[in-house]
């Protein structure tokens, strides 16, 4: 895999007007724990971990970015709620019903497995220049820590509404319907790895879950080259798209 490029702090000035005040903003923000809360089947049948909703310190941090930068995209929807995407769905495949209800299967027993040790510590964050779209391939990329000691706050009850609003889509009385959801086309391999360059603010998962490693096993025992899984050193949380 092509390696990551130094810091985008020189040079790109021009070209992305954030550089300055950008990382002053991010590095005010204080420390946190994201606490894994289900595998989850999301639109176009990519594979995620779902998270317990933005904590308080991302979320004043998220309302913070859209005040100082107005003329920023609107947010997407996948940014709204905290996940990892884990894998997708290679170019042509697509899941049947029963391949679903298999996934919801496998997902409802290995979240049985989280436990507070599998708790993300966000305590640094990057700001990427990107050449595709899971970020496996990068143009720069800057760390940015965060103030210490963490905030332990959990989600407020807004967050985790929203999160459970989403999940629920995948419950076993939704998947009839939330079944077109996932066969949507696109999101396949070539929307993932091919060039394409953009901008974000992530949480690299530095150490990847151990359950991760037994949910991989599982898919591809049950649903062998369905899936393109991304590389472990690539996995995020994305916090903010800019660009």
């Amino acid at each position: 895999m092509e390696e990551r490029a130094e810091p985008y702090s020189k040079g790109l000035s021009n070209t992305w007007p954030t550089v300055g005040s950008l990382p002053a903003l991010i590095s005010e923000a204080e420390a946190c724990s994201l606490r894994p809360l289900e595998f989850f089947v999301a639109w176009h049948g990519v594979l995620t971990i779902a998270y317990s909703g933005f904590p308080p310190a991302l979320c004043k941090l998220k309302r913070g970015i859209n005040d100082m930068f107005s003329s920023l995209p609107k947010e997407n929807p996948g940014s709204l709620w905290p996940k990892t995407s884990l894998a997708c769905l290679k170019d042509s495949k697509f899941l049947s019903m029963s391949q679903v209800v298999q996934l919801r299967e496998i997902c409802r027993e290995e979240n049985l497995r989280f436990s507070e040790e599998d708790a993300v510590i966000v305590d640094k964050l990057s700001v990427v220049l990107y050449q595709n779209c899971c970020l496996e391939k990068t143009l720069a990329l800057t760390e940015i820590p965060l103030r210490c000691p963490a905030n332990s706050s959990e989600p407020l009850l807004e967050e985790n509404l929203h999160i459970r609003s989403v999940l629920d889509e995948f419950a076993d009385d939704n998947l009839p319907s939330y079944y077109f959801q996932v066969i949507r086309e696109g999101h396949r391999t070539t929307h993932y790895r091919d060039p394409k360059v953009g901008s974000t603010i992530v949480h690299f998962l530095h150490h990847p879950l151990r359950s991760l490693a037994r949910f991989r096993e599982r898919i591809e025992a049950v649903m062998p080259g369905m899936y393109d899984w991304f590389l472990d050193d690539s996995l995020h949380i994305t916090i903010r798209a800019l660009l």
